[in-house]
């Protein structure tokens, strides 16, 4: 196989959004009378450092007219002992092709990784949704 096809079978596998994340996401602003930047917010209200639970969840986007393109995603986690802090654990920056693992660091979304990474993280994020184990979402304007 030359590049120019290699490099275009991995622009076709390169982590996107599925469709029933995005109709998610519609369901979840479907209310919002609002053009711009939102951010949703899923949580699970008892997710404790060390009791575990589901991590929290912030999905970026951008709306115009009744187009929506989902900039980025973040996934975060308790780390810590003394004083346990939120930080990113992963992140999916589809607005800049690029994705931050907290024990990798940054990747380029057209990896392979990175694919099966997001893949695998919106399975279990739409299968954590499906059973509600988030008991709040809120939706920040701006």
């Amino acid at each position: 196989m030359n590049q120019a096809a290699n490099l275009a079978m991995f622009a076709c596998k390169r982590a996107k959004p599925s469709h029933q994340l995005k109709d998610l996401i519609k369901r979840s602003i479907h209310d919002v009378n609002y053009r711009g930047r939102l951010t949703i917010r899923f949580k699970d209200t008892s997710y404790h450092p060390k009791d575990g639970g589901f991590h929290p969840v912030s999905i970026t986007i951008d709306m115009k007219d009744s187009h929506i393109a989902i900039s980025e995603i973040t996934d975060r986690v308790y780390v810590g002992d003394e004083t346990p802090e939120l930080v990113p654990d992963l992140t999916f920056d589809f607005a800049n092709n690029v994705a931050f693992a907290r024990f990798s660091g940054w990747l380029g979304m057209h990896l392979q990784e990175t694919t099966e990474l997001y893949e695998m993280w919106e399975c279990n994020f739409l299968a954590y949704v499906a059973m509600d184990a988030y008991n709040q979402i809120q939706i920040k304007c701006g």
